[in-house]
């Protein structure tokens, strides 16, 4: 590639962050981290589809580990993404009974 993998993992990393904590009021750009939150959600915030866990734990087999990035970085997007998207949610709620009034 272009980029070396630990450089860029760490720019992208970053770049979502500053995306997600600047885009906490006005939901801009809320195509962008649903679609990343979509295709590397489990590599960079440790989620699963529940279908997933569902069969792991049905069949007793230890899901994967995601290796892309520490655990203790995992636990920080986790949280960032999950505020993000709880915003998101009291937005919609807010816009929702705006249009009832």
């Amino acid at each position: 590639g272009i980029v070396v993998q630990d450089i860029g993992i760490a720019l992208l990393s970053d770049m979502l962050s500053n995306i997600i904590t600047a885009d906490k009021e006005t939901h801009a750009h809320i195509a962008v981290v649903t679609s990343f939150a979509r295709q590397f959600a489990d590599d960079y915030a440790g989620f699963s589809p529940r279908k997933n866990k569902t069969l792991f734990t049905k069949y007793g087999i230890e899901p994967p580990q995601a290796k892309l990035i520490p655990q203790e970085k995992q636990a920080l997007f986790h949280t960032l993404l999950f505020d993000y998207f709880m915003s998101v949610k009291q937005y919609l709620i807010q816009q929702h009974k705006g249009m009832h009034k």
